[in-house]
């Protein structure tokens, strides 16, 4: 079994706006250019969604229209938790599992990012984790962190 990745970060924002920030405003931050399934085919996403209640849709509009789901929403607690089911190009039955989730201390926002299940991935879970570390590295620190400073 592998172990989850966890990647930590700190926002001067209140936890309302860092929350909103990564769900509402997930199609201003993530790196469609790379990491989208339009991107896989030399194409660029119309649009990102993510749904902000339970059973809520995460997904791109590809430019034909069509729409590739990337998971879906398990946990909705806004502002301080939501988890969600991480499956971008694949099938449903090989969901991982992202938890975000936030604190208020003080004057800033403490964020961690948790992703786990690595199992529903059968035999590509060693080179899948070993790509999604670094992976979170660009897309959770530079690309999240860095539009929240």
């Amino acid at each position: 079994m592998l172990p989850p990745i966890i990647k930590t970060g700190r926002a001067d924002l209140p936890a309302e706006e860092v929350f909103e920030f990564f769900t509402l405003g997930i199609g201003d931050w993530w790196p469609v250019e790379t990491h989208s399934v339009a991107a896989n085919s030399g194409a660029l996403p119309l649009e990102v969604h993510f749904e902000t209640q339970p059973e809520g849709r995460i997904y791109e509009v590809l430019p034909d229209g069509g729409l590739a789901q990337w998971g879906q929403v398990l946990i909705w607690n806004a502002p301080t938790e939501v988890v969600f089911t991480w499956h971008p190009g694949r099938d449903p039955s090989q969901a991982t599992r992202i938890a975000l989730r936030l604190a208020s201390v003080a004057a800033h926002t403490e964020i961690e990012l948790a992703h786990d299940g690595w199992e529903a991935l059968g035999q590509e879970a060693d080179i899948q984790h070993s790509q999604y570390d670094p992976g979170w590295d660009f897309v959770f620190g530079e690309c999240f962190l860095g539009k929240l400073a």
